[in-house]
């Protein structure tokens, strides 16, 4: 007898799921189904039969069509991180030359304007607990006891014998200002030292620095044109590395604004549109497991689905996992019972 024969004699027997499994097969394969799994089939297994290829066909032509608009979605989501990369390495290079402006350069100011910045310093209230850290900063005199070596081998002071100190050096202060030797006052509830007393006692000149800078260059007051223009040049400068800032450089305290502020904003954008897509897309393969549950396991997505299915949640979850530019890890949410009835919905709705 021939396979043909022995096949034919197979067709009336089989039950209308391994018809449509045979039916899903063919069509997963983009070959033509054999004519006598349909014309063979009982009346009885129609109906059965026909839920099967409805099934079939909700997932890659239903269910698909929404798996693409979902790819199309991540495509923007990508262009959105592209986005967000660049102006990661945007605001990257702004800081850096922002802080070799203040770090490495020294803000100009005439010699009188100096000499007034240096008059209102002598009349300022240091407290003394930051005097008290300054000096324990500067201490040089530790025991073996009071250092420890890092996994690079540095030698450092540990925080217990860096905390002694300063409150050894407060007592200290504090006893000078008994004593009369230093100028205290208190000042917003706590007791401070005038800084031209704090500095007349140690014999080293009082610290004028900038508001922003590390240093004044102190130019003759016969240049002040020039440091006007100098002192001009460089805000406009500041500017330039703080684009869209709402207000002065350094003078915001309403949290992030300027590049911060869209760097922010549009990572929000990529997790919260992360976020939503994974709802759809989580509900979209798990009413395909469903379907193929239906069909005894058989994938009943064609390839090509089956391939945009994967590399979109790849991508999600690649995006969630936190990998620059986006600076943090987020949740991708479990899909609502909403999202699994609309997909059953949309996988059954008639043709």
């Amino acid at each position: 007898m021939s396979l043909d024969t022995r096949l034919s004699r197979l067709m009336p027997v089989l039950t209308a799921k391994e018809r449509g499994i045979l039916v899903l097969k063919s069509f997963k394969d983009n070959t033509e189904e054999d004519p006598k799994w349909r014309r063979a089939m009982p009346p009885d297994q129609v109906a059965e039969f026909n839920r099967y290829i409805l099934l079939m066909n909700g997932v890659n032509l239903r269910l698909g069509s929404l798996l693409m608009l979902i790819y199309q979605s991540m495509q923007t989501s990508s262009q959105q991180i592209g986005w967000l990369a660049s102006l990661v390495l945007f605001q990257f290079a702004c800081d850096s030359a922002e802080w070799f402006l203040f770090i490495r350069t020294k803000e100009p100011i005439t010699e009188s304007e100096y000499a007034d910045r240096k008059r209102q310093t002598e009349k300022e209230l240091i407290p003394i607990d930051g005097l008290a850290e300054m000096e324990a900063d500067a201490c040089q005199d530790w025991a073996p006891e009071d250092l420890y070596t890092t996994e690079d081998g540095k030698e450092l002071v540990s925080d217990a014998a860096w905390e002694r100190v300063k409150r050894g050096k407060a007592a200290f202060l504090k006893g000078l200002i008994r004593q009369g030797t230093l100028e205290g006052k208190r000042h917003c509830g706590k007791l401070s030292v005038l800084a031209a007393s704090y500095y007349g006692w140690k014999g080293q000149e009082i610290p004028v620095h900038p508001d922003r800078d590390l240093h004044y260059e102190v130019v003759p007051d016969s240049q002040a044109e020039e440091v006007r223009r100098w002192q001009e040049d460089r805000e406009e400068l500041l500017l330039a590395l703080r684009p869209f800032d709402r207000t002065n450089v350094g003078d915001s305290d309403e949290g992030d604004e300027g590049l911060a502020a869209m760097r922010k904003l549009l990572e929000e954008k990529v997790v919260d549109g992360g976020q939503q897509l994974w709802g759809c897309l989580e509900a979209v393969r798990r009413v395909g497991e469903e379907v193929a549950a239906e069909f005894d396991g058989e994938d009943p997505w064609r390839p090509k689905w089956r391939e945009v299915l994967d590399a979109t949640i790849k991508e999600l979850q690649d995006i969630a996992s936190g990998h620059p530019p986006i600076s943090r890890a987020f949740e991708l949410p479990e899909p609502t019972e909403e999202n699994m009835e609309n997909m059953r919905w949309l996988l059954m709705r008639d043709p």
